[in-house]
Formats: C-alpha cells, structure tokens, sequence
C-alpha cells in the first residue's frame, strides 16, 4: 500500500442505525440480559467459513448467494486483523466476534430478539441487514458499515479484553481500530467511503464553521487525553463533529506511526501494555511507544489542530479515490 495513501487517511465515526447499529467511540459490551437465541428459532441457515459466520433466510437462494458474499469478505477482513494484531486466527474465537443476519424485510423475526441493533445467534453477537439483495449493497451506508465498521469494532474490542484502558488512553483504542478499518475499507469498498462516510462528515465540517462554533481559539485545538473536558464543553448539536474530530485524530495518530515505524509497532505496543494489570492511560501508553520506538508522542496529543485533522479529511478523495 502507497505511503500517501495511509498518510491522507483519518477514518469517521459511524452513527447509529437500524444496519448493524454500530456505537461510535466506545465498544458495546452486550447486555447481561441479552437472550442468546438459535438460527433455527429465527427460521435462518447457518454458514460459516473460517471465524466468520453469518445467518440467511431458511429456503431464499437469493439470499444465501448474498450471504456467501459477503462471508467472503468477512473472512477477508478477519484474516487482516489477525495479521496486524499478530494474533492466529483461531484466537480471535476467544474474544467477541461478529456475524451478520440477513432478514428480507422488517418484519423480519430477528429484529424483534435485537436490542440496540444486535443480539447473540448460537453464542455470535449479530448486525442485521435487512432487504438487500444483491451486492454491492443498495445503501452505500451499509456497505461503509460492511467494509469499515464491523472490522473497526472487532479491534477495538479485542484491545478492551486484552488491556484494561482508562478513559485517557481511549485514543489507542479508536486510534488502531480507526486504522485497521480504514484498511478494510481500502481494501474492498472505497466508494462506500466516498459515497457515504465522506459527505457525512464534510457537512458536520460545513454546519459547525457556518455556525461559528469553530471561530474561536480555543474550539481550533483538541486533547485526546482528555475526552470528558471537551465533550463537557460540548453542546448537543456540536457533539457528533466532536466525537468525529476524536476518532480521526486519534486514528491519524497511529497511521503516522505506522508510516515512521512500521506496521508491527501496533502489536508490539499491544503486547507490551497487555503485560501490566492495572489500568492504562495515555502516560503508560505513550511510555511504552517511546520505549519501543524512542518517539514522544504525548505533545501531538495534547494539541490537535481542528483545522490540520479537516484539510486531512478533505485531501483524501483526491488521494485515495481514481479520478474519473
């Protein structure tokens, strides 16, 4: 993969939606009261390839076709996250993985077992798609979602069960699942970037400098160690563009290291961290980096540039999309 290409890249947050109803910023832990139910009480076949998994309507051709799709792609983007995570693709069974239901319309049965978009299905936490028939999806948000989002959220929750983090150091967290989703969906699906996640973010851009909320000194810098202060400063309306301006930073932090010192600087600083028992911040992360590496990288995130993380965002389609 080109330099330039990682260089350009900050990745989005995904809202929440009936499609797999991915959270942005923290990963899910699924409720403790949620009902693991079978494929059969769902009227659904079960296929599996690899760790990946997904469920089609029992008897629809058209449906399992579609399924045997996108499970491909599925074990695709598995395979990634075990290689750049260092860890064999049979232990990625031991933390949370994701599998996908395929339901024909909604009223489809499963949506009524989901709860806040997803349910366990033979013991596999599950997203719905629902009335797709044919790929490249329809809705260019559920193919981001395909490409990007589900690989996003299998890392960020391997790294919570791995390393206990502390609210400071939440940044690595988003910042290496940023980074891996933003391989994926480089990998399978620009334009689901491009046609979705892309525009999305350039209107919160558009709306918050129209509404002057980023005329002021102090709105132009963020500290990603210190996530609470500036959602606390945060009204309601400006909340989703903080939360993006989060995950970006966060997720350009860890490309440009990538970029200095290779991509095994992930697993390495992983592993390492995951050696302490207590709880990790921002401090025993940026210690452990320096260690490997002899970068001090605290400087970079305590001060952000709103306006440097916006020109990144913007410079990406001429970077990363072919010019028609």
């Amino acid at each position: 993969m080109h330099k330039e290409f990682i260089q350009g890249f900050i990745c989005g947050v995904v809202a929440t939606t009936l499609f797999f109803g991915i959270s942005s910023l923290i990963h899910r832990e699924p409720p403790e009261n949620k009902k693991n139910i079978t494929h059969r009480q769902m009227v659904k076949t079960p296929l599996k390839k690899g760790i990946a998994e997904v469920f089609y309507p029992q008897g629809n051709e058209t449906q399992r076709r579609l399924a045997n799709k996108i499970l491909d792609i599925l074990v695709k983007e598995y395979e990634l996250v075990a290689k750049v995570l260092e860890i064999p693709e049979d232990r990625i069974l031991s933390y949370q993985t994701y599998g996908l239901v395929f339901c024909e319309d909604i009223d489809d049965i499963f949506l009524k077992y989901t709860h806040n978009g997803l349910t366990l299905v033979n013991g596999v936490q599950c997203y719905p798609v629902v009335g797709e028939t044919g790929f490249p999806f329809r809705d260019p948000k559920t193919r981001f979602r395909l490409a990007h989002s589900l690989p996003q959220e299998l890392v960020k929750g391997i790294l919570l069960e791995k390393v206990k983090i502390k609210d400071s150091g939440r940044w690595f967290v988003e910042g290496v699942g940023g980074y891996i989703g933003f391989l994926c969906w480089q990998r399978f699906d620009k334009y689901a970037f491009f046609n979705y996640e892309y525009p999305r973010v350039l209107k919160l851009f558009s709306e918050a400098e129209q509404q002057g909320n980023l005329s002021t000194e102090a709105s132009l810098v963020i500290d990603l160690t210190d996530y609470k202060t500036l959602t606390r400063q945060t009204s309601r309306e400006n909340s989703c563009l903080v939360d993006d301006l989060f995950c970006y930073a966060a997720t350009f932090i860890i490309i440009d290291l990538v970029n200095r010192h290779g991509r095994g600087i992930i697993a390495k600083s992983i592993s390492k961290l995951a050696e302490s028992k207590g709880k990790i911040g921002a401090e025993e992360i940026v210690m452990v980096i320096k260690e490997i590496t002899g970068q001090d990288i605290l400087p970079g995130l305590k001060v952000v540039s709103v306006k440097k993380v916006e020109e990144r965002f913007r410079s990406l389609k001429t970077k990363l999309l072919p010019q028609r």
